[in-house]
């Protein structure tokens, strides 16, 4: 794995470059998953609660490769004290956060892991992207769902992603395409 901090440093040729990636892609694919128009607004926040974005991204994450709810708050009671968070509260937070998006909520009667078709589907649109990028002759390093580019071609990765993921997920909104320096 390629560290964040070390990404920001990569060149083409000399040539500065641009990580953009997906804002809110996995819950985003969720929705699109069970045929539901995604919310409004920030997705990782939770409306009166002081979560911090990468909690609540922890939750989603986790909860979508788990089997039960169970084994979910103990896995983010760990994520949390890595992040000094307080692990006692993994129950609360997984709580608020499936409150918040009760309609793609994992771990329900008749409800599936999701992991698999999410990873199948991240990777499909990866390719999309990849593959429009190279009818340009514009080099990139996909990392997960986020895109190395040459600096100068930012604007041409921009309308990758969003054609890829369109053309994925149609009828969904597509998730903003972010400067991963940002993070």
């Amino acid at each position: 794995m390629l560290p964040a901090e070390a990404r920001k440093h990569l060149t083409f040729r000399n040539q500065p470059s641009v990580e953009l990636g997906y804002s809110s892609m996995q819950l985003a694919l969720l929705y699109h998953l069970h045929g539901i128009p995604m919310p409004k607004g920030e997705l990782y926040e939770i409306p009166g609660t002081r979560w911090p974005r990468k909690a609540c991204k922890a939750v989603l994450r986790i909860s979508v490769g788990s089997s039960s709810k169970t084994q979910t708050v103990k896995s983010l009671a760990n994520e949390l004290l890595a992040m000094r968070l307080k692990a006692g509260r993994a129950d609360e937070l997984y709580e608020a956060f499936w409150d918040n998006h009760a309609a793609v909520r994992p771990h329900s009667i008749g409800s599936d892991t999701p992991w698999e078709e999410l990873q199948a589907l991240e990777a499909e649109i990866a390719l999309k992207v990849l593959c429009y990028l190279a009818e340009l002759d514009i080099p990139a390093v996909p990392i997960h769902n986020s895109f190395i580019v040459p600096a100068k071609y930012e604007a041409e990765c921009h309308e990758a992603m969003q054609k890829g993921f369109a053309d994925c997920a149609p009828g969904i909104s597509v998730p903003n395409c972010v400067d991963m320096a940002a993070f």
